[in-house]
């Protein structure tokens, strides 16, 4: 077989960070919130907070803010742009339930904390791109990273995970017997963008 190179053109990077499972205690958390049934299209045993949450700790506001942006800044070279912490909610998913896909508009970024040991209830992203969603295809022998459509992470206690708003994400179904929480934020850019015809200031 001729040695074949493959670029991953124009890749939607998420990225898995390890941080102190401390910065949130799930009583502190949980004591704070009162849960409403989202009553999304798709959903079933699918409860969200009031936004804004993470208001009620600021602290720990300041730290994962801090996390994102060693990631944005290290890894996606983006230093010259200021993200701001926008809304942020926390989620429950009883046992047997789950969230439709969907993704997060009017934000650039988009995370997920994990405060709370999560036994039942994956995160799994979708493509909604061209191939091989385009045309039929018969299924590839092998699932990779290059033709996959779907992937799925199985998260962890004290891990956050970083991808753009535009993704398509959802919660897989909570096989556990017990309700499965996560703490979820959004981040927009702000202060003075673009140069020339493209420039603006953006403020809060």
């Amino acid at each position: 077989m001729n040695k074949v190179k493959v670029y991953p053109l124009f890749p939607s990077p998420v990225a898995i960070v390890k941080v102190n499972p401390s910065v949130l205690k799930t009583r502190d958390v949980l004591s704070k919130v009162v849960f409403n049934d989202t009553q999304s299209l798709g959903s079933t045993k699918s409860f969200s907070s009031k936004l804004n949450i993470l208001d009620s700790f600021p602290k720990q506001k300041k730290i994962l803010s801090d996390v994102f942006n060693e990631y944005k800044n290290d890894s996606l070279k983006l230093d010259e742009t200021n993200f701001v912490l926008t809304t942020s909610w926390i989620t429950k998913t009883s046992p047997g339930g789950y969230s439709q896909f969907h993704n997060h508009k009017n934000s650039v970024f988009s995370a997920v904390y994990y405060f709370d040991e999560i036994s039942g209830g994956d995160i799994e992203f979708e493509s909604y791109g061209i191939l091989p969603n385009q045309i039929m295809l018969n299924d590839p022998s092998e699932w990779t990273l290059y033709n996959a459509t779907r992937h799925t992470c199985k998260p962890q206690k004290g891990e956050m995970i970083i991808f753009p708003s535009y993704l398509y994400h959802r919660i897989t179904e909570n096989t556990s017997l017990h309700d499965r929480y996560s703490l979820a934020f959004n981040f927009f850019p702000i202060g003075a963008i673009g140069f020339k015809d493209s420039y603006i200031h953006l403020k809060k």
